[in-house]
C-alpha cells in the first residue's frame, strides 16, 4: 500500500510537472486561482453566520459589513471560476502538445523498427489516444488537492464548532467511498487493456468502410456486407464484455452515492437534533445544512482525486513503458546521462564518413516474436562505386535485407561491417546520413510539393535550385509545375509568367518558383491529386535530394512504365559512378544493369553474378528472366 502510494504522488506530480512546463505562467494563474477559490467556501458560510446572528442580536452596522464581505467574496469565486475555465481549457490544449512533443522525441531515439512492430506497441498507443486528458485530470486534480484539503479542514473546523460529531461522521464516509472507487477504476482500466486489440480492428473496420482509399474496390468487389458484418459481430462480442463491466460499475457507482449520502443525512440528523435541543443559535443553523453539504462534497472530490491518481497511474504505466523504448537499459524516463542504442554511450560511438564500404558477416535475423529466420549465416560484401541488384521472389527478405543495412533492424546473430566497424557503433544520425533510400512502402505525404521533396534533406528544404535539380533528376518537375500552377497558391500564372509549366526551360528554372513548391498536395486539404507513378517520382526526388554515399532502390519505379524507368536507371547509372548502390527491383531490364546481382532464397544466397554469368549458370535468375522476357515479347 504504502509503494502504491508512492507511485501515485509521483505520478501525479509528473503530470504536474508536464504541465508547468508546458505554460509556466499560466498554470501558476490557474493554481493561485483555484486555491482562492475553494478556500474561501468556508469563509463564506462564516459570514452567513455572522450576518444572522448579528442581525437578530440588534447589530446591522456589524451585519452589513459581514454582508459586504459575503458579496466580495461570492464576486471572487464567480471572477476566478470564469478564468479557470478559460485558462484549463487552454492549459489543457498546450499540455497535449507538450506531452506529445516530449513523447516524439523520446520515440525518436528508437533508431530500429523491430519495436514498431508488435502487438503491444498498438495496444499501448491505443489506450493512450487520450492520455492528455487524463494527464490534464490529474494535474488540475493536484493543484486543487490542498485548497479541497484546505476546504475540508476549514468546513470541518466550522461544523466542529456546532457539534464535532458532524464532520466525523462525514470523514468516516470517505472510507467506504475510496474503497468502492478503488473497484471502478480497475475495473475502467482492466477493461480498456483487455480490448484494446479488438477495438483497434473495430477502428480499421471502419476505416475500411469509410476512408475514399477504399472506397472503390470496396464497391466494385461489394465488400459493404460482409465488412459490416464483420464489424458487427466484433462490436457484439466487445459490447458483450463492456455490459458486464457496466454492470459492475452501475453496482459500485449507486453504492459510493449512498455512502456520499448517508455520511451527509447522518451530518444533517445530528444537526437537526442540535436545534430541536435548542443548543445552538440562529447563526449555526444557518450554516448547518449548506455546510454539511459542502463538506460532503469536499470529501467526495478529495476521494475522485485519489481514483483520479489511481488512474492516472494506470495510464502512465503505458506513458513510461513508451518512453522506456527510447532509453537505454537501467536508464529511466526522463533522466540519466546522454546514452545512445545497444548500451554504448553517445560519446563512445563513432561518426560515420563517406561509406566505401559494407560487409555482412554470418548474419542471421528473425523478425522479433517469431523463430522463423528470415536469413540465416548471410554473407555478402558490397564496395564502392558498385551496384549491388538483390531479386528474389516475395517474402525472400529482399527489403529486410536493405534495412539490416541501414541499420533499421539489428542482426539477431553475426556483424555488418560498414568501412571496417560494426555498423551498431557508429551514430544512428552520422551513419543515416550517408545513406539515400527510396522506401517500397514510401510516404505520400499530403502536404506541400517542397516539403514531400526537402524531406530528403531537411537543412536543404527552403533551397529552391537544388529541389528543382532533384525534380528534374526524377523526370516530375513538369508536373510539379502544372499541377502547382493550378493549386490554389499557384491559380493566376499563365504563359507568360516564368512560373508557369508553359514558360520557356531557362525562364522556369531561372525565376521565383516558390509559389509552385509550396502548392498543396491532396484533395483532402484542397489541393491537387497525383497519380500512383507521380507520387513514385516525388519519393525519387526526395531520395535523390540527399547527398549520400551509399544508395537504396527498393522497388524504386514499381508505379512507372518501362520507358519512363529505362530512362531513370541510365541516369542512376551516371550518378552511381562513385557510390554504393543497392538495388532491389522485379523488372529484369533493370536490374541486369546492375555490376553485380544476387538472388536470396530460403535465407541465404543461392546465386551471384553478373547478368551474363547468371543466364549461363541457368539457374532460378536466368528462369525468372526468361518467363519475363516472355511475357514482354508477349
Amino acid at each position: 500500500m504504502h509503494r502504491k502510494a508512492l507511485r501515485i504522488v509521483k505520478d501525479a506530480a509528473y503530470a504536474t510537472k508536464l504541465y508547468f512546463l508546458a505554460a509556466p505562467a499560466l498554470f501558476a494563474l490557474y493554481t493561485v486561482l483555484q486555491i482562492g477559490s475553494w478556500s474561501s467556501g468556508a469563509l463564506s458560510l462564516a459570514m452567513v453566520r455572522q450576518i444572522t446572528d448579528t442581525f437578530i442580536q440588534g447589530f446591522p452596522g456589524l451585519a452589513m459589513k459581514a454582508l459586504t464581505i459575503y458579496i466580495l467574496i461570492h464576486a471572487f469565486r464567480s471572477l476566478a471560476s470564469a478564468i479557470c475555465t478559460y485558462a484549463g481549457a487552454i492549459l489543457k490544449d498546450r499540455g497535449s502538445i507538450f506531452t506529445v512533443n516530449e513523447l516524439a522525441e523520446n520515440l525518436s531515439n528508437v533508431t530500429t523498427l523491430d519495436t514498431f512492430e508488435t502487438p503491444e506497441y498498438h495496444d499501448l498507443t491505443f489506450n493512450l489516444r487520450n492520455l492528455d486528458w487524463h494527464l490534464y485530470q490529474a494535474s488540475s486534480a493536484l493543484t486543487t488537492m490542498v485548497p479541497q484539503a484546505a476546504a475540508v479542514i476549514s468546513h470541518s473546523i466550522l461544523l466542529g464548532s456546532i457539534s464535532p460529531f458532524i464532520p466525523a461522521v462525514i470523514a468516516l464516509s470517505a472510507i467506504p467511498q475510496m474503497l468502492i472507487k478503488h473497484s471502478l477504476m480497475t475495473m475502467h482500466y482492466s477493461g480498456l487493456l483487455s480490448q484494446a486489440p479488438e477495438l483497434r480492428k473495430l477502428n480499421y473496420l471502419q476505416n475500411i468502410m469509410l476512408h475514399p482509399q477504399y472506397a472503390g474496390e470496396v464497391r466494385f468487389l461489394g465488400l459493404l456486407p460482409r465488412l459490416r458484418q464483420s464489424y458487427t459481430g466484433l462490436f457484439d462480442q466487445v459490447l458483450k464484455r463492456e455490459m458486464g463491466i457496466a454492470r459492475k460499475k452501475t453496482t459500485n457507482s449507486l453504492l459510493l452515492s449512498a455512502a456520499t449520502w448517508l455520511g451527509t443525512a447522518s451530518a444533517v440528523a445530528i444537526g437537526t437534533y442540535l436545534v430541536i435541543s435548542g443548543d445552538v443559535t440562529a447563526g449555526d443553523f444557518a450554516v448547518l445544512l449548506p455546510g454539511a453539504v459542502s463538506l460532503s462534497f469536499y470529501v467526495s472530490q478529495l476521494v475522485d482525486w485519489l481514483g483520479s491518481m489511481e488512474m492516472l497511474t494506470l495510464h502512465m504505466g503505458s506513458l513510461r513503458t513508451l518512453q522506456s523504448l527510447g532509453q537505454p537499459d537501467g536508464v529511466p524516463a526522463g533522466g540519466g546521462s546522454a546514452t545512445q542504442h545497444d548500451g554504448m554511450p553517445a560519446d563512445d560511438q563513432a561518426r560515420c564518413g563517406p561509406m566505401h564500404s559494407v560487409s555482412v558477416r554470418n548474419v542471421s535475423f528473425a523478425y522479433p516474436g517469431t523463430d522463423r529466420k528470415v536469413f540465416d549465416g548471410l554473407n555478402l560484401d558490397l564496395a564502392g562505386g558498385e551496384t549491388l541488384a538483390i531479386v528474389g521472389l516475395n517474402g525472400a527478405g529482399k527489403t529486410t535485407f536493405a534495412k539490416l543495412l541501414m541499420g533499421l533492424y539489428r542482426p539477431t546473430a553475426g556483424e555488418i561491417l560498414v568501412n571496417g566497424r560494426n555498423l551498431a557503433e557508429y551514430e544512428p544520425d552520422s551513419l543515416r546520413s550517408q545513406v539515400s533510400c527510396i522506401f517500397q512502402d514510401y510516404g505520400r505525404y499530403l502536404l506541400t510539393f517542397r516539403e514531400n521533396v526537402g524531406f530528403g534533406q531537411v537543412g536543404k528544404m527552403d533551397d529552391d535550385a537544388a529541389l528543382w535539380h532533384a525534380l528534374e533528376e526524377a523526370e516530375v518537375a513538369d508536373v510539379v509545375r502544372r499541377e502547382g500552377a493550378g493549386s490554389e497558391s499557384g491559380k493566376g500564372l499563365d504563359a507568360s509568367d516564368p512560373r508557369s509549366a508553359h514558360a520557356s526551360p531557362h525562364a522556369r528554372n531561372t525565376e521565383n518558383t516558390e509559389a509552385i513548391l509550396d502548392a498543396q498536395i491532396g484533395k483532402d486539404f484542397g489541393g491537387t491529386e497525383l497519380s500512383g507513378g507521380q507520387w513514385q517520382k516525388l519519393a525519387l526526388a526526395r531520395c535523390l535530394l540527399r547527398d549520400a554515399s551509399f544508395l537504396v532502390l527498393d522497388e524504386p519505379s514499381a508505379s512507372l512504365d518501362v520507358e519512363t524507368e529505362y530512362s531513370l536507371y541510365l541516369r542512376f547509372k551516371g550518378m552511381m559512378k562513385d557510390r554504393m548502390c543497392l538495388l532491389i527491383s522485379h523488372r529484369f531490364t533493370t536490374v541486369r544493369m546492375a555490376d553485380r546481382i544476387v538472388v536470396l532464397e530460403d535465407g541465404g544466397i543461392t546465386e551471384e553474378g553478373t547478368h551474363e554469368q547468371l543466364m549461363d549458370l541457368g539457374g532460378t535468375y536466368a528462369r525468372l528472366y526468361r518467363q519475363q522476357a516472355g511475357r514482354y515479347r508477349q
